[in-house]
């Protein structure tokens, strides 16, 4: 007889936190581009719009995605 309750096994568990990591790491890499490229365009004074140059470096977020997803290709 156990004295703790064990705890249900829940299979999705890792996949939720794998998830739950690629969006948090997503989500800072677009916050981090999108401000670097915001900053650097408005002190080098570039002939751009900054908002469309923070944007499309802040796109490149995506590519966090493909790389995990390939990643998890590889690794099997």
């Amino acid at each position: 007889m156990a004295l703790i309750d064990e705890p249900e096994y829940d299979p999705d568990f890792f996949a939720r936190i794998r998830t739950s990591d690629l969006i948090h790491r997503v989500i800072w890499t677009f916050v981090e581009a999108f401000l670097g490229v915001l900053l650097a365009v408005s002190l080098l004074n570039l002939d751009v719009s900054t908002i469309q140059a923070a944007l499309a470096a802040g796109a490149a977020s995506g590519l966090t995605v493909v790389k995990e997803f390939a990643r998890k290709q590889i690794a099997g």
